[in-house]
């Protein structure tokens, strides 16, 4: 199968008509490059919507509607029916074909309604004819699509990103669309759909044998083996119920871990952003505290340092004042003098000598000023206090200073800190983490998983009693009934086809190991070309086992599926998709099939992508990327042109909102926007 052309016309993103041819041949690569948002997973989903009339793709909620007719159209036309339709034709063993599938959309006010428009099926002949009566009913073009694609393998053929990521992981859901890709495509389905045919004859044939007989001993031992599968039946529905109930629980551990290690990540943020908020209040407390020793300061001795040059002018000041107004003699004893006019002190004639008079006038006269002379003192030998801690004082004021500027400034740098921590955290940031109550959740689904396990144990062991039960059964109602002389022939056909039943069984067995070597040999053949050379010698082969699960085993013979990277994984895993394809395609080396991959190189390292775009061209006959901006860089850009597989090459510009358009690009333009 190739896919030759697809024709969009308002659908999702692209309103109007948009047409994409896809390379083959040579040069079988086509590149769809796009930014996230601007329509790419659009024309993925388009693809499958026109081969299989889906809506929904793996990476949508089911239960939310998509709405698949362009936006804009339907904002231009109100109330009014809008055609979306796509178009694919499309090459399957040297014949054409063209499928189209539309949907109806309708906006009133803000309701958007859809419903399924007309399908086509036609055949071009060679000249471009079409068939005069193309199939438009539903379910006969799926049958046809099916029968060329079948549904259920598609998404090893026609994929996203996120299906690789499934597919890298090993829990049971994985195990069983591997089991079930594998039956599909290598036909093994049709082997086991001929053993339980056979199977039906056998039981049918008793049935008739038994219903004819009078022997009671036969009846009861076909009722004993009736019970016994109807038990079988029931502990096989146990069995699945178990098993769903375990890709639930694991779903549900997967989730727990992921939010676990999310929140783990969010609470280190979290954990820095508290201990940065304790850092920033521990900081404005001592800021607070020494903003008081500032205070303190600013009442007790700043003053005094304030003051310390006008100090010197009061000391001078208050020494000369004080010396001016300094006498040893009692006011009385000047008082008394100037009142007899001698002096007590010498006996000098004071009105003789009127000088000494004045003098002790003026004494008499200062003595008021002089008493304060106590006080002068007291400023004096404060001013001499000061004097001796200026130094020490100003030294301390300019430590305070010193210390608030340095604390200020650490306050800034741990609040620009908190800044970018909260900016980290979004809007996560003001939310309460319960990592205890996830971890609680987390063990109890732990606990929860290990009883299912027991639980799948001991109905598997129930369903190995049964199985050996029915055995034996089986064998002594066979013995029974060659009792029955009068049921010869009957015995005969019976005997035929339990013989043509083991003869299925061993062809099942040989057909089964016979495909799962083929499938082991070229999972680990395509591996060994795709990896890096540097991981090359990490595996020694992918094993299928009997139970159809994928086994990476290394050199030792010790199955390493759990302990390698996730990149390498992803490796294995479009391994098998590529081997799985090979295998069933038949002799050839090439791939009948496209490889339609959306957004594939997100999870790859540089040298795998290389090695990937080197080497797929010459494992399919066609491949087909949706590639973003950070998967198409010029490193890859250049593996692309240089291994001149390159074929077709688009882009997709926005022109606004819910108006996208897919311009082909010249092979000699450069695409990518982004460095190596």
């Amino acid at each position: 199968m190739k896919i030759l052309d697809m024709e969009l016309n308002n659908f999702r993103q692209y309103l109007g008509e948009q047409r994409i041819e896809f390379a083959a041949d040579k040069q079988n690569i086509t590149i769809v490059y796009g930014e996230n948002g601007k329509g790419k997973t659009g024309i993925f989903r388009a693809l499958m919507f026109a081969l299989f009339g889906h809506t929904h793709i793996q990476q949508d909620n089911p239960k939310e509607p998509i709405h698949l007719v362009n936006l804009k159209k339907l904002e231009e036309m109100p109330g009014v029916p809008v055609e979306a339709s796509v178009k694919v034709r499309f090459l399957n063993h040297d014949k054409t074909y063209e499928i189209k599938r539309s949907v109806i959309g309708m906006k009133s006010g803000v309701q958007i309604s859809q419903r399924d428009g007309d399908i086509s099926f036609v055949e071009i002949d060679s000249q471009g004819n079409y068939s005069p009566n193309p199939k438009t009913n539903q379910h006969e073009v799926n049958q046809i699509i099916n029968s060329i694609l079948d549904e259920d393998v598609k998404d090893f053929f026609l994929f996203d990103g996120e299906k690789i990521d499934t597919l890298a992981k090993t829990n049971e859901t994985v195990k069983k669309e591997v089991k079930k890709a594998i039956f599909k495509l290598l036909q093994i389905d049709n082997v086991e759909e001929a053993r339980a045919l056979l199977n039906n004859l056998k039981i049918n044939e008793r049935r008739k044998v038994i219903n004819e007989t009078s022997d009671t001993n036969v009846k009861q031992k076909n009722d004993e083996i009736e019970q016994l599968h109807a038990d079988l039946k029931k502990q096989k529905v146990y069995l699945e119920k178990h098993e769903l109930n375990l890709i639930e629980n694991n779903k549900l551990i997967g989730e727990l871990e992921f939010q676990l290690a999310q929140n783990e990540d969010i609470a280190r943020v979290q954990e820095r952003l508290a201990s940065a908020v304790r850092t920033s209040n521990s900081i404005k407390d001592h800021i607070n505290n020494i903003s008081e020793n500032i205070l303190d300061f600013v009442f007790s001795k700043a003053p005094y340092l304030l003051m310390n040059n006008a100090f010197y002018n009061v000391k001078n000041y208050l020494e000369t004042t004080i010396a001016e107004n300094n006498t040893n003699v009692p006011v009385e004893v000047l008082r008394e003098s100037a009142s007899t006019g001698v002096c007590l002190c010498c006996n000098n004639d004071l009105k003789l000598h009127k000088e000494n008079m004045a003098y002790i006038e003026t004494l008499i006269k200062n003595y008021v000023r002089s008493e304060s002379n106590t006080f002068s003192n007291n400023i004096l030998g404060m001013i001499s206090s000061c004097f001796e801690d200026a130094n020490k004082n100003e030294e301390e004021a300019l430590k305070l200073l010193k210390l608030y500027r340095d604390k200020e400034n650490e306050l800034r740098e741990i609040e620009n800190d908190i800044y970018e921590l909260k900016k980290e955290l979004g809007e996560k940031a003001s939310k309460e983490l319960n990592l205890e109550k996830t971890a609680k959740a987390l063990d109890a689904q732990k606990l929860e998983s290990d009883s299912i396990k027991e639980s799948i144990g001991k109905t598997k062991g129930e369903i190995e009693l049964l199985e050996k039960n029915i055995l034996k059964a089986e064998d002594e109602l066979s013995k029974l009934m060659r009792t029955i002389s009068n049921n010869r022939i009957e015995e005969r056909v019976i005997k035929m086809i339990e013989s043509l039943t083991e003869d299925i069984e061993a062809i099942a067995t040989d057909f089964s190991s016979a495909m799962r070597d083929q499938l082991r040999d070229a999972t680990t053949e395509i591996f060994k070309i795709l990896i890096d050379r540097k991981d090359i010698n990490l595996i020694k082969e992918i094993n299928i086992n009997s139970k159809y699960e994928i086994e990476i085993i290394n050199f030792d013979g010790v199955e390493i599926t759990q302990d390698i990277s996730q990149g390498q994984r992803q490796i294995v895993a479009l391994s098998f998709i590529t081997a799985l394809a090979r295998v069933a395609a038949g002799d050839g080396k090439i791939i009948d099939f496209p490889l339609f991959m959306d957004s594939p190189f997100n999870r790859l390292s540089g040298m795998n992508r290389d090695h990937l775009i080197e080497n797929i061209p010459n494992l399919t006959s066609q491949w087909i990327l949706l590639l973003t901006d950070t998967e198409l860089t010029k490193s890859e850009e250049r593996v692309f042109k240089n291994g001149n597989h390159l074929g077709k090459w688009y882009r997709i510009n926005q022109i606004e909102t819910y108006h996208s358009v897919i311009e082909p690009v010249l092979l000699t333009e450069t695409m990518s926007t982004r460095g190596e």
